[in-house]
């Protein structure tokens, strides 16, 4: 966990937050792995949640009306 908190302390994310409080967000908080071409997040998905890239890329997409994906970034 003390890389995760050096990562997230160093990130604009946290910046401004005290120590601790950033270290509350690393004990919350969980380091997942995606294969590529992995979704990582749907537009509608229920609950609460915050995706911080630690490496990698990603590319974000929307799909319009008639199922066409449109790259937004």
């Amino acid at each position: 966990m003390d890389e995760l908190v050096t990562i997230l302390g160093e990130s604009a994310l946290c910046a401004g937050l005290q120590p601790d409080e950033v270290e509350r967000i690393a004990a919350a908080s969980r380091v997942e792995h995606w294969g590529s071409g992995a979704v990582v997040m749907e537009e509608g998905a229920d609950g609460p949640r915050v995706v911080v890239l630690l490496e990698g890329r990603v590319v974000v997409q929307k799909q319009d009306g008639s199922g066409v994906d449109h790259v937004l970034g």
